[in-house]
């Protein structure tokens, strides 16, 4: 799903990710330490750390959690 590069939704000093999508620090999301929690039984984050140009990935962190609580990280 394309990005329509707009700020997500704050709530509090929580940030509601409702669906699935690319999210770019500085344009959608602030810079900064998060953490993540779920709304559901089953969440599955992939985070693309890039170079300042956007042309290689200095970082890939991965992993999801199924209904029964396992957790796979890649």
């Amino acid at each position: 799903m394309p990005s329509k590069f707009e700020k997500a939704a704050k709530m509090g000093q929580k940030i509601i990710l409702k669906d699935p999508g690319y999210y770019v620090v500085g344009t959608e999301i602030q810079a900064g330490n998060y953490v993540l929690s779920r709304t559901s039984d089953n969440i599955r984050v992939f985070v693309d750390i890039k170079d300042e140009k956007e042309t290689e990935s200095l970082q890939t962190i991965q992993w999801e959690i199924d209904g029964n609580g396992k957790k796979q990280s890649r």
